[in-house]
């Protein structure tokens, strides 16, 4: 945005395609009495978190069981009643989500790197997701929630490497998305054929086996 000469108040074409608006509440405690504060927030995509790795492994093999859930569990970040903890400067804090205006272009970026103490850890979990037909109207507020608002696939990025990356490696240092591997898979509109990219392979791919793939970045188009 701010490569094209774009600002807050001058629009380029990534505003245009991937901006959107959602009302952030906050809820906090001060001298005994609750206060709440609603603020406006534009984005250029949504984050959503994904519930914690499990703790225990399998007892027949010793790996960790991957598990999957459902877009709808992430999303609902954004309906408005979930409230997500937040610790800011010493202090916990309470926050609601919805979603005021959405984009053309849809990009939901799965959170799956944590840092803990002595590594990087990437969650597994899989997400599964529509390849056609997200439903959206139920996290907008007001009357744009009264119809349908549906999205199909465009685009899904997969990210891969070990599950964890050593704090003091090199690769801790810098970013952990900066090793591994990626592809990606895109939705040919002229015949409506799925193909999965990485580097220079190319190979057709089933829409079956996209949505429960380990996605990293979902773009998704507006109908």
């Amino acid at each position: 945005h701010t490569g094209l000469g774009g600002s807050s108040k001058k629009s380029t074409i990534i505003h245009r395609c991937f901006k959107g608006k959602v009302e952030v509440t906050t809820f906090t405690v001060t001298s005994g009495k609750k206060q709440e504060k609603k603020t406006v927030v534009p984005f250029l995509f949504l984050i959503l978190d994904l519930p914690a790795s499990p703790l225990f492994k399998d007892s027949f093999d010793g790996k960790g069981l991957i598990p999957q859930i459902p877009i709808t569990q992430v999303l609902a970040k954004f309906d408005g009643e979930t409230t997500m903890d937040i610790v800011k400067m010493g202090k916990l804090e309470k926050k609601t989500y919805k979603i005021l205006e959405l984009p053309k272009y849809l990009l939901l970026n799965m959170n799956r790197f944590k840092k803990n103490n002595f590594y990087y850890e990437k969650n597994p979990t899989i997400v599964n997701f529509p390849v056609t037909g997200l439903e959206m109207s139920k996290y907008l507020r007001g009357a744009s929630a009264e119809k349908p608002v549906r999205y199909d696939l465009l685009a899904n990025i997969c990210h891969s490497n070990s599950a964890q990356i050593q704090k003091d490696s090199t690769q801790a240092k810098m970013n952990p998305l900066a090793s591994g591997n990626y592809r990606v898979h895109v939705r040919s509109k002229a015949n409506e054929q799925w193909y999965e990219i990485q580097d220079l392979h190319v190979r057709e791919k089933m829409p079956q086996e996209i949505s429960i793939s380990e996605s990293y970045i979902l773009l998704y188009e507006k109908l």
